[in-house]
């Protein structure tokens, strides 16, 4: 009984814990809002719910961010994503906005939303914002037409 005891718990501690699936992508990232603008490549890496987005220019770190439970910078610490939005996006956006966009869910529960061969496209007008957004296998594309914010991110293959 002892020894049945001690190899079931070699059994669940040596590799039967929940694996988290892992993803890693190279992005080219063109990203414009009043707050923040850069064009560069880098990474988008998926790990269970948590995502990295790395981003350089010439060889140059120039966004390092985490999303998970919050939104976490490299040089500018750790925001609630409704902080977030009212910093470097828009007061209005929907809270967890960026986070929704990078996995590719519907924004403003499915609102407009048209099923295309390859992913999905919205268009979503307000009284604050005129959004256009689509996710497929090759792009993320989110623009805000009223606000002029856009974020392009396309999958570089290869």
């Amino acid at each position: 009984m002892k020894k049945l005891l001690i190899i079931m718990m070699l059994f669940f501690m040596s590799g039967c814990a929940v694996k988290q699936i892992q993803k890693s992508e190279a992005v080219a990232v063109v990203w414009k809002t009043q707050n923040i603008k850069f064009v560069g490549t880098g990474f988008l890496k998926y790990s269970g719910s948590t995502i990295e987005l790395s981003i350089y220019s010439a060889g140059t770190p120039i966004l390092a961010m985490k999303l998970g439970k919050n939104v976490c910078i490299e040089t500018k610490g750790c925001l609630s994503y409704k902080s977030f939005n009212k910093r470097f996006l828009l007061p209005i956006y929907p809270d967890r906005l960026l986070y929704h966009i990078l996995i590719g869910k519907p924004l403003f529960h499915g609102e407009n939303l048209r099923k295309t061969q390859r992913g999905f496209e919205q268009e979503v007008m307000g009284k604050n914002f005129d959004i256009i957004y689509r996710f497929n296998l090759n792009e993320i594309y989110f623009k805000d037409r009223k606000n002029k914010n856009l974020i392009k991110i396309r999958k570089l293959n290869g």
